[in-house]
């Protein structure tokens, strides 16, 4: 499970291509319930979209 304190800003759930913002996490973001195998680190927030072609924002408010 992704635990604080996260390695870097943008974390992108390969279980769903959700993308969020750990510095701007919300309650319903739900990173503590995210598996380690299915989390992919990023910098930017382009770099995590580019990472993938159906990439999506998290709409919990992270990302907003």
């Amino acid at each position: 499970m992704v635990e604080k304190p996260y390695p870097k800003r943008f974390l992108r759930n390969t279980n769903t291509n959700e993308i969020h913002d750990t510095w701007n996490e919300q309650k319903g973001c739900q990173l503590d319930k995210i598996l380690d195998e299915h989390a992919k680190w990023y910098d930017t927030k382009q770099q995590a979209l580019d990472s993938t072609t159906d990439a999506n924002l998290c709409d919990k408010g992270c990302c907003s």
